[in-house]
């Protein structure tokens, strides 16, 4: 086995920044747990279970990801396990200081979310929604009439007119015989 030895210079900067990796990774995981909070309020279990389990291979790839590029990076792709260790408690301590201050607070976060997003809806989404369908209702009026008069005349009679070929009031009547 061939080991590489750290300088000293390069340690503490290598620890340090695997401990905010750590915190970061952190207050990443608290967003997927509000997330499982607020699922849990709107009783959708089935869902949250699978999603749980989806969640958590996401994040453990993307933790395993950072890792990666911090060892790479850092100290030229030579894992140590100081680095894993740093990352662990850094996740610890967010976990145990500002990790448990957003869960009490998680409460007031999903409620101001779904306020936003309520918001979002009522003010956005509905008007561009209703504009929508008043477009593809006017486009499907337009479509419908191209089909009954221009494809198929003697359904509709041409250019929109009755069947004939003149409108009621452009009739000329013939004068009576007298």
């Amino acid at each position: 086995m061939i080991l590489f030895e750290i300088s000293r210079e390069a340690f503490l900067p290598f620890l340090v920044c695997t401990f905010l990796i750590g915190i970061a990774l952190g207050a990443i995981y608290d967003v997927f747990r509000i997330r499982r909070k607020a699922a849990r309020r709107a009783n959708k279990m089935r869902l949250d279970l699978v999603l749980t389990v989806f969640e958590d291979i996401v994040f453990c790839l993307f933790a395993t990801v950072c890792m990666i590029l911090a060892t790479y990076k850092l100290h030229f792709g030579i894992p140590r396990w100081y680095a894993y260790v740093s990352c662990a408690l850094g996740f610890f301590f967010w976990q145990k200081t500002l990790g448990q201050l957003v869960m009490k607070l998680s409460d007031k976060i999903i409620d101001l979310v779904s306020r936003a997003l309520s918001l979002i809806k009522r003010k956005l989404l509905k008007p561009a929604l209703l504009r929508v369908k008043k477009l593809t209702s006017k486009i499907t009026a337009k479509r419908q009439r191209y089909k009954t008069t221009v494809l198929h005349p003697e359904i509709g009679g041409a250019n929109g007119l009755p069947p004939g070929g003149s409108s009621r009031r452009s009739r000329v009547r013939e004068p009576s015989g007298e």
